[in-house]
């Protein structure tokens, strides 16, 4: 059992984790960015039954963020602890940030990326591997975002769009009809 360990800056509030996270994501909406005072916000996803406050319950405060959104976090220093998803009543969301040391995590994925920061581009693992000249189109829409790398354009379709344009068939190996290939 894989058991990580957080706390809040002013380590009032401590809590351990007792599972394998497989799930991690870096969420771009405004609430997120406003309460994390960043671009996005970095959690991981745990079933309520293997997180557990070692100190400082008494110290965690909690605010409705939306109609299904709790957020938690620590009344002293102000560190974020996690959120609750209402429509996901067995599942914390705990933020990275407040975990302590080095924990194997999951790849991360980007979340609500139509609201992401018009100044952030999420392109940082290409400029590591030497693609410095990428570009991001699509920034204003949550429907649609495009990568381009020069050799490589990489394309980014919300599932319903995705369904809309029906991509999968768009791209399949061509079929013989009375002759002609369609």
């Amino acid at each position: 059992m894989v058991k990580l360990k957080g706390n809040c800056e002013c380590k009032k509030v401590s809590f351990e984790i007792n599972q394998e996270i497989k799930y991690f994501s870096h969420c771009h909406c405004s609430q997120c960015r406003r309460s994390h005072g960043s671009a996005f916000g970095s959690f991981i996803e745990v079933d309520s039954s293997s997180f557990k406050y070692n100190s400082g319950k008494k110290n965690i405060k909690s605010y409705s963020s939306s109609e299904l959104c709790k957020r938690l976090f620590c009344e002293n220093c102000g560190s974020n602890i996690m959120f609750f998803d209402g429509s996901k009543p067995d599942k914390y969301y705990v933020s990275v940030g407040a975990l302590s040391g080095n924990p194997k995590l999951p790849k991360a994925h980007h979340v609500f990326v139509g609201s992401m920061a018009s100044w952030f581009e999420i392109n940082d693992n290409l400029k590591k591997k030497g693609i410095s000249n990428c570009r991001l189109e699509g920034r204003q829409s949550s429907d649609w975002k495009l990568i381009d790398a020069i050799d490589v354009i990489v394309h980014i379709f919300h599932p319903e769009k995705r369904k809309f344009y029906d991509l999968e068939k768009m791209w399949c190996d061509p079929t013989e009809i009375n002759g002609a290939i369609t």
